[in-house]
Parts: structure tokens; sequence; C-alpha cells
């Protein structure tokens, strides 16, 4: 569907990051609900991406664990270039079958200790 959208992120506030030395844990959960109202049936997967002051990096691509969504999506990374007082933010995105992907979801941010 053309309408896909972060609608369960955005909007339920799903959205989580917690960074410990340079390792970064983000939380989300799949989109459910498409722009225009109607349940998603078609989700492929969700994509992660996060920025450190240097441009945007894609984290991952992950497969939907179902094509309706609403599952939640928990997944750590180590970003080597991460050192004390550094902000990271963090985003992600959600693509159908036939390759239409979402605006990205609200954009959320933690510093480094």
């Amino acid at each position: 569907m053309r309408y896909l959208i972060l609608l369960a992120i955005v909007l339920s506030g799903c959205l989580e990051l917690k960074l410990k030395g340079n390792t970064a844990t983000f939380r989300y959960y799949e989109p459910a609900v498409n722009e225009n109202g109607s349940w998603i049936r078609d989700l492929a997967y969700t994509s992660a991406y996060y920025d450190i002051g240097n441009g945007t990096i894609k984290a991952w691509d992950e497969p939907a664990r179902r094509p309706s969504g609403s599952t939640i999506v928990l997944k750590t990374i180590e970003i080597q270039e991460l050192t004390p007082g550094t902000t990271v933010q963090f985003w992600a995105t959600a693509t159908d079958t036939t390759g239409n992907t979402s605006k990205p979801s609200k954009r959320i941010q933690e510093i480094a200790e």
C-alpha cells in the first residue's frame, strides 16, 4: 500500500534508545496502521537509522514478523565512534511488500555517557 506510516511508533511513543559504552539498544513496535487508517496487511520490513553527527547510517533492515505488523523489534548494535558526550539520533521507516516506504518516524535522541 502506498500509505504506510509508522503510526504505532509516532503516536504511542514506543520508540526507545538506550546507550551503554559503544552499544546502542533500540526498541520499537512495527506499525499496524496505514496513514489512511486502514490496517496494514503487507508489511515487508522495518529499517532503522542513526546519526551521531556524521550523517545518516542505516543500522539494519528487519523482516516483518508478520504482514500485519504490531510486534516489538529489539536490536543491539555496536557503534565504534560512540564516545561520552556524543548525541545519537535514532528513527525508523517501514516498507510494504510492493516497495513503498513510509515517512521516517519521529527522531529520538540520547547522549552517550
